[in-house]
């Protein structure tokens, strides 16, 4: 019995020290539980304060208060309030609580306003991107709100190595994210071949975001309100108010730089009411004699044609000719400060223009090498290039279609702008200087079958119609264009059949279309 009644005891015992344990051990896990509660509460409300921070600088992407505003997170998440702290700076407080947790995040914030030209990024149309050569993308973007037709095998992308020297790759040996960043369509693009993984998600590009080019559709248009990635500003927009490259305007550069409308007659639109008037070229030479810069502008009016078989110089003189003008061998003009409108066509010979104006209602024929400074040239009939004038800093405008044939070479420099309301062919090479940015404005199609002399200059094509590039060449620019205007269609806005190595340029040109981008920057946070 009494070995009984010990082991019973003994059993009893065990069986109540095994019970301490398990409560011990139960309290245990209560108290890691509590605290892994604890610990979760404590890490969700600093990560939804912290998404509190990036709501705020969201926000500043988009507008810049002058007085506190308060921001909330969906169903509560966090609270936030944005202080102004002056010269762009604001004051970000976030604070969100989770459980019996409550987490603060700081950041200071800072806005700057940032000018941009898409011009500047890369090549953008209206249509489609068709690529049968080779094409190297050297940091260039190449986007068409139509899609594209590329030749997948030949196009590369060339970065910067560790060493800073650009190395090209082949698409498939760049990430994902480069591709999508340099190669894009709209969300509307129907078209995208070959069907190849990398670029492409069916016939559609991998890379969809807002449309870039022209006009947005009208406000009850049921796409003026999808959402889009605006690639141009970085931000999340919507078709209707994404950041867009604007159709160039002739209409509006006739008027701001000639004073003129595209219908208007320049000679009859120009011509005053009142002037000196003479019948022959000696009696203009008779009024012109011992003028010089500080001579007091004069008005003459000739009638009938303007035949020079001698120097003729206009100081502070607006001449208009009646009829034609005829710069035989041996004559030239000099212009300071000086206009020579006329009726008919321009025949030239060597030309020094400085701060001058060549205005015909006819066309203007260049048929010796001249110089243009700070000038204006406008020939509404067109413009025929039989030698290589050099333009600086001049807005040349032309109401028909131009060519540029052979081996003639005109030179363009500076923020000079050649405005064509036609289309534009270059057979022969383009000609530009290093560091010159001229900008090629035109209402139909440019066609370029030649290529750069300079390798190192750059230029802008804005145009309403196509362009098409059939020559090997170097292009250092931007490009855009409308091809097919409408948004949803596949038509070719930009063509190339040649090998073409395309390189941005951090250059300008004052008549190019700019945006205003939000750059947003966190200085600090804790």
């Amino acid at each position: 019995m009494g070995r009984k009644g010990f082991a019973l005891v003994a059993a009893l015992g065990i069986a109540v020290a095994t019970l301490m344990l398990a409560l011990s051990l139960a309290f245990m896990a209560q108290g890691a539980l509590e605290t892994g509660r604890n610990l979760r509460a404590k890490a969700q409300a600093k990560a939804q304060a912290e998404g509190g921070i990036a709501h705020g600088a969201a926000y500043l992407k988009t507008a810049q208060p002058s007085a506190a505003v308060e921001l909330s997170g969906p169903n509560g998440l966090y609270n936030v309030v944005i202080t102004p702290q002056g010269s762009g700076n604001y004051e970000v407080v976030s604070a969100a609580t989770v459980g019996g947790s409550t987490h603060r995040a700081k950041a200071l914030v800072q806005a700057t306003q940032e000018v941009r030209s898409a011009f500047r990024e890369g090549w953008f149309t209206g249509g489609r991107v068709t690529v049968n050569g080779q094409l190297d993308l050297y940091g260039a973007r190449l986007h068409g709100d139509g899609g594209y037709n590329l030749n997948a095998n030949r196009i590369n992308i060339c970065l910067p190595n560790q060493s800073g020297q650009a190395q090209c790759r082949p698409l498939g040996q760049v990430d994902e994210a480069t591709r999508k960043a340099l190669i894009s369509g709209s969300i509307f693009a129907t078209t995208c071949s070959p069907a190849n993984s990398l670029i492409c998600q069916g016939t559609r590009p991998i890379s969809q975001v807002c449309p870039v080019w022209g006009n947005p559709p009208p406000a009850n248009d049921q796409r003026y309100n999808t959402p889009c990635w605006d690639s141009l500003a970085g931000r999340t927009a919507t078709v209707g108010t994404a950041t867009r490259i604007p159709a160039p305007n002739l209409q509006s550069l006739w008027q701001e730089h000639l004073g003129l409308t595209l219908a208007d007659d320049p000679y009859t639109r120009l011509r005053p009411a009142s002037c000196q008037s003479v019948s022959n070229l000696s009696q203009l030479l008779s009024l012109l004699s011992g003028r010089d810069a500080s001579s007091p502008r004069i008005s003459i009016c000739l009638t009938g044609n303007l035949t020079l078989g001698t120097p003729l110089t206009l100081v502070n003189v607006d001449l208009y000719v009646g009829g034609t003008v005829n710069m035989n061998s041996g004559s030239s003009l000099t212009l300071q400060n000086a206009r020579l409108v006329s009726s008919g066509n321009m025949a030239l010979g060597p030309v020094n223009a400085q701060q001058g104006e060549l205005i015909s209602s006819g066309t203007i024929n260049f048929n010796s090498a001249g110089s243009f400074t700070g000038s204006k040239v406008y020939g509404k009939a067109g413009l025929n290039f039989s030698a290589e004038p050099s333009f600086v800093n001049t807005k040349v405008f032309s109401g028909a279609s131009v060519n540029f044939n052979g081996n003639n070479k005109p030179l363009f420099e500076g923020n000079t702008v050649l405005a064509v309301n036609g289309s534009v062919t270059f057979n022969g090479s383009l000609k530009s200087s290093q560091n010159a940015t001229p900008l090629l404005v035109a209402s139909g199609d440019v066609t370029f079958n030649g290529s750069y002399q300079n390798a190192q200059s750059a230029s802008f094509i804005w145009t309403l119609g196509k362009v098409t590039l059939n020559g090997n060449t170097t292009y250092r620019g931007g490009i855009a264009s409308g091809g097919g205007v409408d948004t949803s269609s596949s038509s070719d806005g930009i063509v190339v059949n040649g090998g073409l190595p395309l390189f941005t340029t951090g250059l300008n040109n004052d008549l190019l279309p700019t945006y205003t981008v939000t750059r947003v920057q966190v200085v600090w946070r804790r």
